[in-house]
């Protein structure tokens, strides 16, 4: 997958306290060839800041999580499972993920203190305060530099808290796809 990032003068909302919060300025990019049948992401997109993937590990094998990362080209794999730990996947658990990610080249980072889910008083709770806040930023700054996954263990986005950093990510002008397989994306609003 090839990613242009350039700076685009417009404002990113005509609300100036929010230009602060975000940033100044939009990035436009433009991509093509995202994994097997890359037709889904191919195109240019003007107005977002970047672009940041999801998956979920779900019941893959450590092949098939690799083929994944791969086919999207991601360099940073950002966990966002509160616990990672996976009694029926040890492939999945913190120190050995982290580990066979690195033998891959891909860099790891956990946040699930700061983005992971189960949260008491629910997750779009969760969102207000300052701890998911400074997540959102640390999440951003990666993405800005890598191309970066957030990862947590359901397959499907909409089952789990991916969805609410997704739409968090969104109203900061991000773009956001969700990898299901490789050649298989959903974007929020359209059909898998």
């Amino acid at each position: 997958m090839t990613l242009h990032l350039s700076r685009s003068p417009e404002p990113l909302s005509p609300d100036p306290s929010l230009w602060l919060r975000l940033g100044s300025g939009r990035l436009r990019h433009s991509y093509e060839g995202a994994g097997p049948g890359g037709e889904a992401l191919r195109g240019e997109s003007k107005g977002f800041r970047g672009l940041v993937f999801t998956a979920g590990t779900s019941t893959r094998s450590r092949e098939e999580f690799l083929h994944l990362l791969r086919a999207f080209g991601i360099e940073v794999v950002v966990d966002v499972r509160r616990f990672p730990t996976s009694q029926r996947f040890p492939h999945f658990v913190q120190e050995n993920f982290r580990a066979f990610l690195e033998e891959a080249g891909i860099a790891y980072v956990h946040l699930g203190r700061e983005l992971g889910g189960y949260r008491p008083g629910g997750y779009e709770a969760f969102m207000e305060t300052r701890l998911f806040q400074e997540g959102i930023l640390r999440l951003e700054a990666l993405a800005r530099e890598k191309k970066v996954v957030v990862v947590c263990s359901e397959r499907f986005p909409w089952r789990c808290h991916r969805r609410f950093i997704a739409r968090a990510l969104q109203s900061r002008s991000w773009e956001v796809v969700h990898l299901i397989e490789p050649g298989r994306v959903w974007r929020p609003g359209t059909h898998v």
